[in-house]
């Protein structure tokens, strides 16, 4: 239907913009533009306890 979006996690190909179709179907969506960002960082866990809790924690913020 029109307007229903997915979502998908880890796949090693795609980048933001991309379409998913299938094989057969030649789809090209317009790409959405961006504004650059006003400051960029990333947090990275140390281990897997830590990625959880690191996880968990970005949830909450999100709510």
């Amino acid at each position: 239907m029109v307007g229903d979006l997915g979502m998908t996690l880890k796949l090693k190909s795609t980048e933001t913009n991309h379409t998913l179709c299938g094989k057969n179907i030649n789809v090209c969506v317009q790409p959405i533009e961006f504004p650059e960002p006003k400051m960029q960082m990333a947090i990275i866990a140390n281990n897997n306890s830590d990625d959880e809790k690191l996880g968990e924690v970005l949830q909450k913020i999100h709510q």
